[in-house]
């Protein structure tokens, strides 16, 4: 993305964001872009699609019960301080999908 920023051509035209994305990523995303398979004609042109594809393909799945099961054997270490446990916990908290319990939970 800083790239394609810094190198203007996101002020050009579409048909160049899918090649440049595939260029600065490499052989080996050219390869994962040729597995995808598409709905719809035109989306393996489309730079917001194809983004979209390699952010699923490549983000981890998350595990919902160990995400908690870290949450949940979270302590403060002797030398930390609350603000930063607290903190600590938040972010832990953000994965675990508490909803309206976070809050409660942290």
């Amino acid at each position: 993305m800083l790239y394609r920023t810094a190198s203007g051509a996101d002020k050009r035209g579409t048909e160049l964001q899918v090649p440049l994305l595939l260029h600065v990523m490499g052989d080996e995303a050219l390869e994962v872009y040729n597995a995808f398979t598409w709905t719809q004609l035109g989306d393996k042109d489309d730079y917001a699609t194809v983004l979209q594809k390699f952010e699923d393909y490549y983000t981890p799945k998350k595990n919902i019960i160990l995400e908690r099961f870290h949450f949940n054997r979270a302590h403060q270490e002797d030398e930390e301080d609350e603000d930063h446990f607290i903190t600590r916990l938040k972010n832990r908290a953000s994965t675990c999908e508490f909803g309206a319990l976070g809050a409660s939970m942290i």
